[in-house]
């Protein structure tokens, strides 16, 4: 190829050298010439400026003026020519064509030092006998060199970074389908070559134990490789790893100044984060203005839990005037985002009618979107819902789907409610086996209500062999769970003398505190007991407030209790109330 002519950096053809060198001779092209690739059209990068004299390249805005009028560096390099010998040239100024370079040196910047020494040396006369001009034509050999030197270590380069782009994609790509074993090593190969994106990655993967074994240690220090290379995502893990202290000390405060730089560095799960801690005071003061300031940010960084969490502070009036169209419109920002806390959160507004019409049709697609994006309490609840039929028709069928879903992904709650249904054999065959090993699995998970069903079996000897004791004590962990129906329970097992030693005043208590959570069984069992005077002193007043409650409840037993309170009052007839079992 021509010796005026380069290659394009984007498809490798040959291109036309605009600021082509002032100097004489047929090869020269004039400043008019396009600065264009003559295959693909495409326009060409500004070169730079490089010096005549050092080869050194400079750009137009690092130049400035010293007081002897020469230009110099803005590190304070001086460049020993007069400003007008800084000139521009193509980015790529030649490169390996099919014939190959000729004579090409080793080190070009040498020999180009060597002139420049030379020509420093000349004195004033000797100048004038050799002018910049003259000079200049000898140069533009000498800086043809150095940009081929320049290409060359360029393409090279170039070769390169293409070579561990391809590598990064195919890293990421395999990453992002949690493939974590075959990205693994090509991860490593990346993050070695420099890729910062990689590095996180691979990061993420040993702090997770995701196709590695697990190593916090090793994922600290990638991310803090990752953050001191300029990502903000990084650093915003780094900053989780500080603040949970895993693979280092713990430290709230390094953790806070690196969600601080990864926010401004504009990742905006890293301001959610923060906003976050400052709503909950999470080892800082608790400031909700500030948490409104980051989460706003989030949400405007399109992080979809930013804009959910920051319709919470609108739904409740924190750091902000409670306005509930603004939390819905953020909460419904969250929810088609994607977050599941943002469908659950705008699912409870339509389903209590809160600053929007009550619509439950509504309010259940959205649980159910939230079910699907993998909240495991609202696939819970959703299919409470439907085993309980509230708000929804009864759909046992659907029930079981969701509570063996929710059971599957580890609800606690979940494989309970599923126990019920095998139990009572609601959209599934009766089976009470399974149904004691779902209250076990649930009780023994901290499911407070798993441990009042597998009490319900040793009392009455489903699926085990009867243990009234056992009943009792599961009973009483249900009660200290805050499992209302618990209290209930036991507090029966107090009144009956069945399991434990009777105790009338303990029954009172114990249900008491049940109806004080919401147990209809122990409103109407407290209510019979001030009826009849066992365990508290007689007051017939409270005993029909109290039997009201448990039938405003749409519990029938405790309908019919006041009834019958009613009738012997009526009648004369007093035999009392106590005729209940669980």
């Amino acid at each position: 190829m021509a010796e005026d002519n380069s290659f394009c950096g984007g498809c490798g053809q040959g291109v036309f050298l605009v600021d082509a060198l002032a100097h004489p001779g047929p090869t020269a092209r004039p400043p008019s010439v396009a600065r264009v690739c003559v295959q693909c059209g495409a326009a060409l990068t500004p070169g730079k400026r490089f010096c005549r004299t050092c080869g050194h390249a400079i750009d137009p805005a690092a130049l400035v003026a010293t007081t002897e009028g020469m230009p110099a560096l803005v590190n304070d390099e001086p460049c020993p020519i007069p400003a007008g010998f800084a000139i521009e040239k193509a980015q790529v100024v030649a490169s390996q064509a099919q014939d190959g370079p000729a004579n090409v040196l080793t080190s070009p910047l040498k020999q180009v030092e060597e002139d420049s020494r030379l020509y420093a040396s000349l004195s004033g006369d000797s100048r004038q006998k050799h002018p910049p001009a003259i000079i200049a034509v000898g140069l533009v050999a000498i800086l043809a060199v150095v940009g081929l030197w320049i290409v060359i270590e360029r393409r090279t380069l170039a070769n390169k970074n293409v070579s561990a782009s391809g590598v990064d994609q195919q890293a990421i790509a395999l990453y992002d389908q949690g493939r974590f074993s075959e990205a693994f090593p090509l991860l490593d190969r990346a993050c070695t070559d420099g890729s910062w994106r990689t590095c996180n990655d691979l990061g993420a993967m040993y702090d997770n134990g995701s196709g590695v074994e697990k190593d916090e240690p090793r994922a600290v220090a990638l991310f803090t490789k990752t953050c001191d290379a300029g990502s903000a995502e990084g650093c915003g893990n780094l900053g989780t790893m500080y603040g949970n202290g895993m693979g280092v000390v713990k430290n709230v405060s390094r953790a806070l100044a690196l969600y601080s730089k990864s926010c401004d560095g504009g990742h905006a799960l890293a301001c959610r984060w923060l906003g976050d801690r400052y709503a909950s005071g999470d080892g800082v003061i608790r400031d909700n203005s500030r948490a409104v300031a980051f989460l706003t940010k989030a949400c405007d960084g399109s992080d979809a839990g930013g804009c959910g969490d920051l319709g919470v502070m609108y739904d409740n009036g924190s750091g902000v005037e409670k306005d509930k169209p603004r939390a819905v419109a953020l909460y419904t920002k969250a929810c088609d985002a994607g977050s599941a806390d943002g469908c659950i959160n705008l699912g409870r507004i339509y389903a209590n009618g809160s600053g929007v019409g009550k619509d439950m049709s509504r309010a259940v697609a959205l649980l159910t979107k939230a079910c699907d994006a993998g909240s495991t309490d609202w696939c819970r609840d959703l299919g409470t819902m439907y085993l309980d039929g509230s708000g929804v028709g009864k759909d046992y069928f659907r029930a079981v789907a969701l509570l063996t879903k929710a059971c599957g992904a580890g609800s606690a709650d979940g494989c309970s409610n599923l126990g019920r249904m095998y139990a009572n054999g609601e959209g599934v065959g009766e089976d009470v086996s399974r149904a004691v090993a779902l209250f076990t699995k649930a009780c023994d998970a901290g499911s407070a209500g798993g441990c009042t069903n597998l009490g319900v079996s040793y009392l009455h000897g489903e699926g085990v062999a009867r243990d009234e004791s056992r009943a009792a004590a599961l009973y009483s962990k249900a009660c200290d769970g805050g499992h209302a129906t618990g209290c209930g329970y036991l507090g029966l097992m107090y009144e009956n003398g069945k399991g434990v030693v009777g105790d009338d005043s303990r029954a009172a208590a114990l249900y008491s505190k049940g109806c004080d959570g919401g147990d209809p069984f122990s409103c109407t069992n407290l209510g019979a007991m001030y009826a009849d005077g066992l365990g508290v002193v007689s007051d017939r007043a409270k005993a029909r407030q109290l039997l009201a409650q448990s039938c405003r409840m749409s519990y029938q037993r405790g309908c019919d209790t006041l009834k019958e309170m009613h009738r012997q009052e009526v009648t004369g007839e007093v035999v009392g109330l106590k005729f209940f079992e669980n």
